[in-house]
């Protein structure tokens, strides 16, 4: 019976996750969606001053269809400012704060996905890539979206990893395997082939808090997340020390550190 019910809590879950990230998802579209007509709002009203000068040509020509159009160009346009602008005040007030307590209780659920996903299944693919990819979209929705939408391309997840190879230079983060654009924000994905010490995460971390700005200035959201794989750490990441050093860390964003344990799964070593 507790079997069943935990269960039970484990789908409730999975749903839950899901729910946040389509509504981060459907706020944003919101958001764009409502500035764009505040703008078009304004652009009406500009050029409706524009039509007044020639009202008098408008009035010659005794065409009262004309006439009503351009007379209701501003009207439209004062309700688009007044309609969306309330939306986009009510979207916007508190949006920080409201975001952080979202993001607090998914991560809470991430946490949980983590421990079940990580720790029982098993790991499908054919490269370290691929199965990390796998693994991660069964524990976040944001990502097994992407899952899907290779899988109709018919699209390996090498193949996408080519792809950003441009994109990874400009933006400062060619030493990292894969940066993933989800709802919640970027996902970068960092994979050791030696055996990672705490320097590296100190390093890793102050390098992507200087990025974090540029993510923030040219996108509407930053680095969400940043997940780093390696199969063996130092013997710090095994000592109760380990949660003092890390919560001394000041990261912009959540941090995972993944231990591949064999060609079959994973284990978890801090999860933000």
């Amino acid at each position: 019976m507790n079997i069943m019910s935990d269960n039970s809590k484990e789908i409730d879950s999975e749903k839950a996750q899901s729910v946040i990230v389509d509504y981060m998802d459907l706020r944003g579209h919101m958001e764009w969606t409502v500035s764009i007509g505040v703008g078009l709002g304004s652009f009406l009203i500009v050029l409706s001053f524009f039509l007044f000068g020639s009202i008098q040509s408008v009035m010659d020509t005794d065409s009262t269809v004309i006439l009503a159009i351009v007379l209701a160009i501003p009207m439209v346009g004062m309700w688009l400012i007044i309609d969306c602008g309330m939306i986009l005040v009510k979207l916007l007030h508190k949006r920080k704060s409201n975001r952080e307590r979202i993001r607090a209780v998914h991560s809470e659920l991430i946490r949980r996905s983590y421990f079940v996903n990580f720790e029982i299944v098993g790991t499908e693919g054919k490269t370290q890539l691929e199965k990390l990819f796998n693994h991660l979209s069964l524990v976040f929705p944001e990502i097994k979206k992407i899952q899907k939408k290779l899988k109709k391309k018919d699209m390996a997840i090498e193949g996408f990893q080519k792809r950003q190879k441009f994109a990874k230079k400009i933006s400062f983060l060619s030493n990292y395997d894969l940066v993933l654009k989800t709802t919640m924000g970027f996902f970068v994905i960092k994979i050791f082939d030696k055996v990672v010490t705490f320097e590296d995460i100190e390093d890793s971390i102050k390098h992507l808090n200087r990025r974090q700005i540029d993510f923030r200035f040219f996108n509407p959201t930053g680095i969400e997340r940043v997940i780093i794989l390696s199969k063996s750490y130092e013997r710090l990441f095994n000592t109760p020390e380990l949660a003092n050093k890390m919560n001394s860390l000041k990261r912009r964003y959540r941090l995972d550190l993944i231990v591949e344990e064999d060609e079959y799964g994973y284990g978890t070593i801090w999860i933000d």
